[in-house]
């Protein structure tokens, strides 16, 4: 979902009826239902993008510790 909230990913239509729990579908569902809340609350795409940031690069971290191990 962040990347359909940042704009990394264009949102796509709507799937039919129903989707996957956990699916991108469904990520892209409630990243249209959520949107303009996100875009109207100052700082929270701001935060969004550093949380993504920061998780990723502790991702990254984690996996050159277990290469090292």
């Amino acid at each position: 979902m962040p990347s359909f909230l940042l704009g990394s990913e264009a949102l796509r239509p709507a799937p039919g009826e129903t989707y996957r729990i956990g699916s991108e579908e469904e990520a892209g569902v409630a990243a249209d239902e959520l949107n303009k809340s996100w875009k109207e609350t100052p700082g929270a795409l701001e935060w969004l993008r550093t949380a993504r940031r920061e998780r990723k690069k502790e991702r990254r971290d984690k996996r050159k510790q277990g290469r090292k191990g």
